[in-house]
């Protein structure tokens, strides 16, 4: 007569097999949860870009091209309030406003280097909240031809709250005569509208350029995406890299 036997696992073969598994995610989730937070902040930051892109085209429709819409120059604050609601934070459909600016609806913490970074020390900044969640902080620099939008992907109060992490900055041209420090033999900004700081330079900056700790343009030293620096040229990386964040990017 034979005995049929069915063979089995022991106690150790499982305890082993499982503690392998066990090793094998530890070293691997930290470079899967990475991959997935990049691919989201690149997801988010185009999904900002395009809302920033779609309010540009409906104010345009209203008031005309954004080079004639007569920025304003002076240093008072509620002229800075009035065009920055007409031409602009209306068409985003805030679900919430702070004007002044405050951290209910945008609290960036740090620059990239961990520099702290008060987004909100300023009256004549505002900020709101688009109805996608993302919180925007923006204010008129006073020069009468541009000014600046902070766009934070998770909202006030999520995420990092850091440069090229979670926050990116905008540049608002109105028109091409804006100079890197005065100097305009350095570099004039070449086109009209809000995009990534760094991008729509007369001479674009290269990738090299984009990360490094110096280069010929003197306004850009110490915004380069870094983590030597602030990291307000993040946003413009991306886009060099084919809205990617590569594996040397100071994440």
């Amino acid at each position: 007569m034979t005995k049929n036997f069915k063979s089995a696992f022991t106690l150790a073969e499982v305890l082993i097999t499982l503690g392998v598994i066990g090793v094998v995610a530890a070293v691997t989730m930290p470079t899967l949860i990475k991959n997935y937070q990049k691919k989201e902040t690149v997801t988010k930051l185009k999904r900002a870009y395009a809302e920033i892109q779609q309010v540009i085209r409906m104010s345009e429709a209203e008031h005309g091209e954004m080079s004639g819409w007569g920025v304003p120059s002076t240093a008072e604050t509620s002229e800075r309030y009035r065009f920055l609601e007409e031409y602009i934070v209306k068409y985003f459909k805030p679900f919430k406003k702070c004007v002044p600016a405050s951290e209910e609806c945008f609290n960036a913490q740090k620059y990239l280097n961990g520099r702290v970074f008060t987004a909100n020390a300023n009256e004549d900044h505002v900020s709101f909240i688009s109805t996608n969640g993302i919180s925007y902080h923006t204010w008129i620099h006073g020069s009468g031809n541009g000014g600046w939008l902070y766009v934070d992907l998770d909202g006030p109060n999520r995420g990092e709250n850091a440069f090229g992490k979670d926050i990116f900055a905008f540049i608002m041209q109105f028109d091409k005569s804006f100079e890197i420090n005065g100097d305009p033999a350095k570099v004039v900004v070449e086109k009209v509208g809000i995009l990534p700081f760094g991008i729509g330079l007369k001479r674009q900056l290269s990738r090299d350029e984009l990360i490094s700790v110096d280069t010929e343009y003197t306004g850009l030293n110490g915004k380069t995406c870094s983590k030597e620096y602030s990291g307000e040229l993040c946003g413009a990386l991306i886009i060099t890299d084919g809205w990617e964040i590569k594996d040397d990017y100071p994440w």
